[in-house]
């Protein structure tokens, strides 16, 4: 890994580089060395100042999560256990409109918000494309990337998710 790799330690760019990573180990040593380069090369200007927790709390905290999750992981099953592409549920819609729904379901707390800087790993561990392939972290990633770049910020037939959403509210 190199210096560019931590994106001058802000937060949101980080966290989107780590979700890119296939496995959970491999997220956890690149949040390591991105702790590792804050402290021994801090930048001239932090982008995260006033941002609660401080960019280190915050990626310790997320270092914690993931050793957790993964911990959980090989304690409760074998690999041999993991889902497999039959027990993944087949989304036919886009990619960014997985996303998109996901974000509103969170926005509107029907997902835990704690999910959020998750998403992607969370998706593509529980969700199949339209071609019956299990989605990857960073296609995932680039889904939503996408979004971000579209004018909208909204995918195609958002109107769609979002009377799902409306209509879930009306039955809460």
């Amino acid at each position: 890994m190199k210096r560019e790799d931590c994106f001058n330690f802000v937060r949101e760019k980080v966290m989107a580089k780590c979700e890119e990573f296939e496995t959970i180990e491999k997220q956890i040593k690149y949040l390591r060395f991105v702790l590792k380069e804050r402290k021994n090369n801090p930048p001239e200007i932090d982008e995260n100042v006033g941002l609660k927790p401080s960019f280190e709390e915050y990626i310790q905290n997320e270092i914690e999560f993931r050793e957790k999750e993964l911990e959980l992981s090989t304690n409760t099953y074998t690999e041999a256990q993991e889902p497999n592409n039959d027990d993944l549920i087949w989304w036919k819609g886009s990619e960014g409109q997985l996303i998109y729904l996901f974000e509103q379901l969170t926005k509107h707390h029907f997902i835990d918000e704690t999910f959020e800087e998750r998403k992607y790993a969370l998706l593509s561990r529980h969700f199949k494309n339209k071609k019956g392939k299990r989605y990857t972290n960073k296609q995932m990633s680039q889904a939503a990337q996408n979004l971000v770049m579209n004018i909208t910020r909204k995918p195609r037939k958002a109107e769609l998710l979002e009377s799902i959403v409306t209509k879930l509210k009306e039955v809460d």
